[in-house]
C-alpha cells in the first residue's frame, strides 16, 4: 500500500523536499477525514494537512470541516434550541403551563455551541492519533494526491459594501452579538435552515428570494416548507434583492434593495452560492503523481507528470459543473 498525504487546505508538492510520502490527500470535509483514516487503517502512511481560509469577518475554525464546524453540528444544536423556545411560546398554555416573559440568551447559546464543536475537534484529533495519521501543516511531497475540499459560502462581488458588511452561515454559529433583525439573502437550503432557526429563537427574520425557494427540490414540498415559514413569521421578499449595504452611525446596516426600496437590518446574512474551496490554492506543483479528485459524488483520477497549476480552481469548477477535467 503506497502512502498517503492528506490535507485540509493549503499544499505545495516538491520533488526536493526531504518529507516524502507516496500518496497524498487534500481535504476540507468529514468524507476526506474518513478517507484519510481508511487508508492508514490499509497500511498506508498518511499525513494531515489543516488550514482555513478565514471568511470575510475572520471566522475560521479547528479539525472536522465543514459539516462539523460551520455546518450540520452548529446547525442542528440552533435548530434544537430554537425548537424549545417554540414549544413554550406556543404549545405549553394548553397543556397547563402559565409561563412569564421567555428571553433568550444569545451569547449562552454561541458558547454551548462552540464547546460541543471544540470537543468534536478534539476527539477527532485523538482519533486521528490513534489512527496513526500524522496531523503537521508542512511542505510535503507524495505520489497519490486526494482532493476533497469542501464548499465554502460565497458573497457576490457586485453588491456595494456586502463583502464587508454582510455575514455567511461561516459566522452565524460563532456570532459574538446576537443577530437582531436580520436580512438573508437566498432560498437555498442553508439560507431557509437559518431563516428557521433564528426566527424559533424570536429574531426578525426577512428572506430574500431572486426566483424561487429550494431550486432543485420539489417544488410541491417546497412551497409547503416556505407557507410553513411565513406562519412562524418569517418575511419573503420575493423577487427582490438587494443591490448596496451602508452601515449606519448606530451600526445597523441600510439595504437598498432591487426594486428602491430601503430596510434597515442589524444584520444581512448571505447563503446564495457555494464555490469549491480548492480555487484559494495557487502555484500548485504536481511531479508524476496520481491525483484523485472527489467531487458531485465522482471520483477522478488523473496522472501528473511535472506540472504546475497556477489557478486550478479553474479547473476544479468545470469538474463541478460539467463533471469533466481537461488539462492540458
Amino acid at each position: 500500500m503506497h502512502n498517503v498525504l492528506a490535507g485540509f487546505g493549503f499544499m505545495l508538492i516538491r520533488q526536493s523536499q526531504k518529507t516524502s510520502y507516496n500518496s497524498i490527500k487534500q481535504l476540507n470535509s468529514p468524507g476526506g477525514m474518513a478517507s484519510a483514516k481508511e487508508a492508514a487503517a490499509n497500511g498506508a502512511k498518511v499525513l494531515l494537512l489543516d488550514f482555513v481560509k478565514p471568511s470575510n469577518q475572520g471566522t475560521k475554525w479547528g479539525l472536522g470541516g465543514t459539516c462539523v464546524n460551520v455546518g450540520c453540528v452548529p446547525k442542528k444544536l440552533m435548530h434544537y434550541a430554537g425548537h424549545m423556545g417554540s414549544l413554550f411560546k406556543l404549545d405549553s398554555g394548553p397543556y397547563g403551563w402559565e409561563l412569564g416573559q421567555i428571553k433568550h440568551d444569545w451569547d449562552k447559546l454561541v458558547n454551548t455551541v462552540q464547546s460541543h464543536i471544540h470537543s468534536l475537534n478534539f476527539s477527532y484529533t485523538v482519533g486521528l492519533r490513534s489512527s496513526k495519521v500524522k496531523y503537521i501543516n508542512v511542505d510535503v511531497t507524495g505520489k497519490y494526491i486526494l482532493i476533497a475540499t469542501g464548499c465554502r459560502p460565497n458573497i457576490p462581488e457586485d453588491v456595494e459594501g456586502a463583502k464587508e458588511l454582510s455575514i455567511t452561515s461561516d459566522d452565524i454559529f460563532s456570532l459574538k452579538k446576537a443577530p437582531g433583525k436580520t436580512l438573508v439573502v437566498g432560498a437555498s437550503y442553508v439560507a431557509l435552515e437559518c431563516a428557521g432557526f433564528l426566527n424559533s429563537l424570536g429574531y426578525d427574520v426577512s428572506v430574500a428570494v431572486r426566483s424561487i425557494v429550494l431550486r432543485g427540490f420539489d417544488q410541491q414540498c417546497a412551497n409547503k416548507v416556505k407557507t410553513f415559514m411565513i406562519e412562524q413569521g418569517v418575511l419573503f421578499l420575493d423577487g427582490i434583492l438587494p443591490k448596496k449595504l451602508t452601515k449606519e452611525t448606530n451600526g445597523q446596516i441600510k439595504v437598498l434593495f432591487s426594486n428602491g426600496n430601503t430596510e434597515i437590518y442589524d444584520t444581512v446574512l448571505y447563503a446564495t452560492d457555494v464555490c469549491i474551496s480548492f480555487h484559494i490554492y495557487t502555484n500548485v506543483y504536481f511531479h508524476n503523481c496520481y491525483l484523485f479528485t472527489y467531487v458531485s459524488r465522482l471520483l477522478f483520477l488523473n496522472s501528473f507528470h511535472t506540472h504546475k497549476l497556477t489557478h486550478i480552481g479553474t479547473y476544479i469548477r468545470t469538474l463541478f459543473f460539467f463533471k469533466s477535467l481537461v488539462i492540458h
